[in-house]
């Protein structure tokens, strides 16, 4: 399942299906991301889906019932940075820096996701001919942020998060529960991760 974030609000939440016709991806594919490196500014969760979610997860994608899934809560960061809307835009690339990360969740006051800044939404904001690098360096993370984020939740397939990363060109898929509150994120790190599981489990569906 994933979810579209616009304008602070979701939008639109359905299957990998649904989202490519709501949504189209770009032609133009490929992301890479550093590894989060957990510091003291990031934040740490555990996460753990019931039977009943990850259940109601295979039915909606018809997998078969004696197929093992790697869901998204058994790969994902749980250790990672979090962005404050309200936070100036110079001190949120400190703390990006300081992370050595290219993208980052952005909550509000509330706790709550609403975007992600990520390095193509700041290399968008300083290219504008109108950019006023004094007025951009004050100005709040909420009006910087890339407009249209796109969200998964914990039970969601790898590989199917894998297919919207490379489709849509993400540098990270936050991963959110039923209150909209981020408790992970997948990188392609993250998805790596499953190579190096022994047994080896199946991520095809």
């Amino acid at each position: 399942m994933f979810s579209v974030y616009s304008n602070e609000n979701s939008v639109f939440s359905g299957t990998l299906e649904n989202l490519i016709t709501v949504k189209p991806p770009p032609e133009v594919v490929g992301a890479t991301l550093k590894a989060i490196q957990p510091e003291v500014e990031t934040v740490s969760t555990a996460y753990q889906p019931s039977r009943s979610a990850l259940d109601t997860y295979r039915d909606l994608i018809h997998a078969d019932p004696k197929e093992q899934i790697c869901h998204v809560h058994e790969v994902m960061h749980t250790e990672y940075l979090l962005i404050n809307d309200d936070l100036p835009f110079h001190e949120a690339l400190v703390k990006m820096t300081a992370e050595q990360v290219h993208a980052a969740p952005v909550i509000n006051q509330q706790g709550r996701f609403i975007g992600v800044l990520d390095a193509l939404s700041i290399i968008e904001r300083l290219a504008q001919p109108e950019a006023d690098l004094a007025e951009l360096r004050i100005s709040q993370v909420r009006n910087c942020m890339t407009a249209d984020a796109i969200t998964t939740v914990p039970v969601t397939s790898i590989r199917r998060v894998a297919q919207v990363m490379q489709a849509y060109n993400l540098e990270i898929v936050p991963v959110v529960d039923q209150f909209e509150i981020v408790v992970g994120v997948v990188t392609p790190l993250a998805l790596a991760k499953v190579i190096a599981i022994d047994p080896p489990i199946s991520v095809w569906t």
